[in-house]
């Protein structure tokens, strides 16, 4: 996999990560909530985060765009730029950007074998990384396809959205999905038979390590080998206070790769590129089951 400025592919082991971003305590984490809740409402996008949840599909993906502030009040626009360049919303763009460069080669590789990639993301959010491989498959005349999933309805409202911009919903299917009910999982992948499995910044979110490892179970269950799975860890999170005020999630520590990945390794998933320290905070992983 070809490097990254966010940290460097290396064969199934861990890089010197990047420096992680300035730690937050808990009654800084307090301050800063309460400025989001109040002057922070004259920013559309930290509104979007408080209506939504700031961990929700549709307020991540306004952080993926990083759009150009253009209407609303000086004020409004100056803390939209604040937010979106906040060094915990750079890390996510970084981490999307790794995980599309993943998928990426993922699907050169199926490509090489003269293979069709059939992708499986169960917690998509907005879709961004399966719709961006689904418009290069299509440029390329591949007839890859993709499911992508998630629970909530304001994300498969979003992700349906851009599929359809991006003229790929014959290639798309926009599901609901619950990533940790092994039936939910089965219905949604149903007659798909994945060969890539990706799930990014869900498991590190996630502190019952058996919904974890059944949800992992049950992706090995369906997917076909040879087949893949790309998957996010986090490292211990020095911002993770403010996480939790924002969100209501306290992201577990030692949701690391290197746990993920011990977890993957009992269903015949096994480690082969990683990117690592990624803004330090995220590595993403990729592994490998064969037949």
């Amino acid at each position: 996999m070809k490097a990254s400025r966010e940290g460097r592919w290396v064969v199934s082991g861990p890089a010197t990560p990047e420096p992680a971003p300035r730690a937050i305590g808990p009654r800084q984490a307090s301050l800063i909530e309460l400025g989001l809740r109040t002057v922070g409402r004259l920013s559309p996008e930290i509104r979007m985060a408080l209506r939504h949840g700031f961990a929700s599909g549709v307020a991540v993906e306004r952080v993926y765009a990083n759009p150009p502030r253009q209407r609303g009040t000086h004020i409004g626009r100056w803390l939209d730029r604040l937010y979106l360049r906040a060094p915990a919303n750079a890390a996510l763009r970084a981490r999307q950007a790794a995980v599309q460069e993943a998928v990426k080669q993922i699907a050169a590789t199926l490509a090489d074998r003269v293979e069709v990639l059939r992708l499986f993301d169960p917690a998509a959010g907005a879709g961004r990384t399966g719709i961006t491989q689904m418009r290069l498959e299509q440029s390329n005349g591949s007839p890859a396809r993709a499911v992508l999933g998630d629970h909530a309805p304001s994300a498969r409202e979003a992700a349906q959205a851009a599929a359809d911009r991006a003229g790929v919903n014959d290639r798309v299917a926009v599901v609901h999905t619950d990533a940790f009910d092994p039936a939910s999982l089965r219905t949604g992948a149903q007659g798909l038979a994945p060969n890539l499995v990706v799930v990014a910044g869900l498991y590190e979110l996630q502190p019952d390590d058996a919904a974890v490892q059944r949800s992992l179970a049950t992706l090995a269950e369906l997917s076909t080998p040879p087949s893949w799975l790309v998957l996010t860890g986090m490292n211990t999170h020095p911002q993770a206070a403010l996480v939790e005020r924002l969100s209501g999630v306290s992201p577990p520590p030692g949701r690391t790769v290197e746990a993920l990945g011990a977890l993957a390794g009992r269903y015949g998933f096994r480690e082969t590129r990683r990117l690592a320290g990624v803004r330090g905070v995220f590595d993403v992983a990729v592994f490998e089951r064969r037949g």
